[in-house]
């Protein structure tokens, strides 16, 4: 097969090393964005991610004016009034571009809950309002990670309380000093709002799924979408608003501003979800290819797949680990995260691996490795090895079943795990 046809083929699937050898770097460059650019989209489909964007702007809709209330109230502790007008600028310039009016009407009714004229059930409805969001936005970024093990409700509340509360105050703190230290300089106003966009992206995209994200897949994420925001305030600011508002003033009158917000926050969110659908492309490509190229019924589900694993998670956590996580185990093995929850689910059973959970979560040996025979872990997965179905058999096919299982077992007698375990 010639080169050209390899190159063509690659385009679609990893290219193999010899294709890899006959290419140049630029070239090997150029057909790895290809493969990413295709994965990106079909995730994107996948995953929803225009569906999931609309459910989004809903919830963030209804948390506009709780959202805001808190900041307000955690500004309004530092007994700094320039503090909360910068902030409104920031909400101005940077959240809702151009808007004004809008961000005045949302001030007012935030400072109403901020003051706690709603009384203790307008506050609960705002930390509850806040929660839920929180709840949906983090519930999206799992799906597109493909991560099956969700935080608890507690671990999720342990979460959301320290960014509620610590989050407005190093907002306020940050545009306090920069109005005191750089005195509004022209810099300031731009990198300075730009820096804490980005920086709000990264810890998104870095921490908010519950699995191991890279920097570097969480940077480029990052990076796309937070340019990708500012093209997009330019473009309203300087094209939409105008066509758009000119068009629905004559429709909606003085409520001519709540589509475009509408709009405004559904795009954000297909650029925030995009910025996770290239993390995840980026750190999962090959994997991703993997999964698209073979059926999931064709993955191998065995005693000797079991084994496998088993032996990794032990060789581990005798070198000292703390746990190997599933996707670590899927990439490692070419399996889907579903295929490892099931192996990982009849050896859990059995006590021949365990689960922990906290700030690292994966898999460890359910005892010691030099404990743990491979007929036990031979035995978890019999049925779908050498265990005949009910019904009539031959005599000659029972009794090849029968020295296929004497052999077996005589060969694995008294392995274990420890005799196993990888290099």
């Amino acid at each position: 097969m010639g080169w050209t046809s390899h190159l063509f083929k690659g385009a679609f699937a990893a290219p193999s090393h010899d294709v890899a050898a006959m290419l140049s770097r630029r070239a090997r460059a150029g057909l790895y964005l290809v493969r990413l650019g295709i994965r990106i989209v079909k995730q994107w489909v996948r995953d929803r991610c225009p569906q999931q964007a609309a459910a989004l702007t809903y919830q963030t809709t209804l948390s506009l004016v709780p959202l805001l209330a808190l900041v307000f109230a955690a500004l309004r502790q530092t007994h700094n009034l320039e503090a909360e007008s910068r902030f409104i600028e920031f909400i101005s310039t940077q959240v809702l571009p151009d808007m004004g009016d809008v961000v005045d009407q949302l001030s007012a009714f935030s400072e109403k809950v901020a003051t706690g004229a709603a009384g203790g059930l307008g506050l609960a409805f705002t930390v509850a309002t806040c929660y839920f969001l929180y709840d949906t936005v983090e519930r999206t970024f799992n799906d597109i990670w493909h991560v099956t093990v969700r935080r608890s409700w507690f671990r999720k509340f342990l979460i959301f309380y320290p960014v509620v509360t610590l989050l407005p105050v190093l907002a306020g703190a940050y545009l306090y000093w920069s109005g005191r230290l750089i005195g509004s300089g022209l810099w300031a106003r731009f990198f300075g709002p730009l820096g804490l966009q980005f920086g709000a992206l990264f810890l998104v995209n870095w921490l908010l799924p519950n699995i191991h994200v890279r920097w570097y897949a969480a940077l480029a994420g990052t990076l796309v979408t937070g340019f990708a925001l500012e093209g997009l305030k330019w473009a309203f600011v300087s094209f939409a608003k105008g066509v758009l508002l000119s068009s629905y003033s004559g429709v909606y009158g003085p409520l001519a501003l709540v589509p475009l917000v509408l709009l405004w926050i559904y795009i954000s969110w297909w650029l925030v979800l995009g910025g996770a659908e290239i993390a995840n492309a980026i750190q999962n490509l090959r994997l991703l290819e993997a999964e698209e190229r073979r059926n999931r019924d064709d993955e191998p589900i065995n005693g000797l797949v079991a084994a496998q694993i088993l032996a990794f998670v032990a060789a581990d956590y005798e070198r000292g680990g703390r746990g190997v996580e599933r996707g670590f185990l899927s990439r490692e093995f070419g399996l889907s995260v579903e295929v490892i929850d099931r192996i990982a689910a009849r050896l859990k059973a059995r006590g021949l691996i365990a689960e922990v959970q906290g700030d690292k979560e994966g898999f460890i040996p359910g005892r010691s490795a030099s404990s743990i025979s491979l007929q036990e872990v031979m035995a978890a997965f019999r049925s779908t090895d050498l265990e005949t179905a009910q019904g009539s058999t031959s005599p000659a096919l029972a009794q090849l079943i029968k020295d296929l299982e004497e052999a077996r077992r005589t060969r694995i007698g008294g392995i274990t795990m420890a005799d196993l375990l990888p290099k």
